[in-house]
């Protein structure tokens, strides 16, 4: 999961915007309990114009970040 998320991190920053969203899709499958995940898919979704997934996602991050559900909360 690591790996895919620093992958997606790398895609991000060299916009490669959809590869980026795979990476952060697979990830989040594999830990969807990873408030980072959900942080970084927002910004994804953000920059696609996708305003209603990046929301969403940011509301999950934020849920996950003051503990609003158990797991990984990185």
């Amino acid at each position: 999961m690591e790996a895919r998320y620093q992958l997606a991190n790398i895609e991000l920053a060299d916009g490669n915007l959809q590869s980026a969203l795979e990476f952060l899709q697979r990830a989040i499958k594999l830990e969807p309990n990873d408030s980072r995940l959900h942080f970084a898919l927002s910004r994804v979704y953000r920059r696609l114009g996708r305003d209603s997934d990046a929301d969403t996602e940011m509301a999950a991050y934020q849920k996950l970040k003051s503990g609003g559900a158990s797991g990984c909360t990185k």
